[in-house]
């Protein structure tokens, strides 16, 4: 059972790391893969992991690589467990495209915090939105524990590339009719408001 966070290491807190490791202790063939920059990175890791408990060859680490070998690696991975209160952007919708399932949390109410809830939303795997971190690490151990249901939730997030998260040109027209009609308000001498451009 793979389970990864490709997250830059910034987003990294010590209750999140808390968290994965309470997943591996109750996923005894877990393994946890991390994106490091360097080996100081990846020994201080491994040195957390053993603090609480968790063999440190169980953390498994990747260098940065080009955008394609980085979508082709990632597919290798199981789940891919997010950041809190910073969620995944780009890092998120990288894993949720190459069929990796995105399991976040719902964990405050900036814009970087909601991240992830959207873009679960937008590509219709609403169930891999925990309530907080507790429940995200309930779900992690029960996908981690279950073969059939992590295949098919697999199956669901490879099928969601032709949902309305991976459909570029429709959000462009949606945006362009959002663009119009911010521009028609503004020519009416219209103060600004609340526009709506559809699904």
């Amino acid at each position: 059972m793979v389970y990864c966070s490709f997250n830059h290491l910034r987003k990294l807190t010590p209750a999140v790391f808390d968290t994965w490791c309470a997943i591996l202790a109750e996923v005894p063939k877990g393994l946890l893969w991390l994106l490091v920059d360097d080996g100081r990175q990846a020994a201080n890791l491994r040195a957390q992991a053993q603090a609480r408990g968790i063999d440190p060859g169980r953390l498994r680490f990747a260098a940065r690589l080009p955008r394609v070998q980085h979508l082709e690696r990632l597919a290798a991975a199981d789940l891919h467990l997010d950041c809190f209160p910073y969620n995944a952007h780009t890092t998120g919708s990288d894993a949720l495209w190459a069929g990796v399932p995105l399991l976040t949390a719902r964990h405050g109410a900036t814009f970087a915090a909601r991240v992830s809830v959207g873009l679960l939303a937008a590509a219709g795997l609403g169930e891999c939105i925990a309530d907080d971190p507790a429940d995200l690490q309930r779900l992690a151990v029960r996908l981690g524990r279950d073969p059939l249901a992590l295949a098919a939730l697999k199956a669901r997030c490879r099928a969601a590339r032709s949902s309305p998260l991976f459909d570029s040109a429709a959000f462009t027209r949606r945006f362009e009719t959002g663009l119009w009609q911010a521009w028609q308000r503004a020519v009416r001498g219209e103060r600004p408001a609340a526009i709506h451009m559809g699904k």
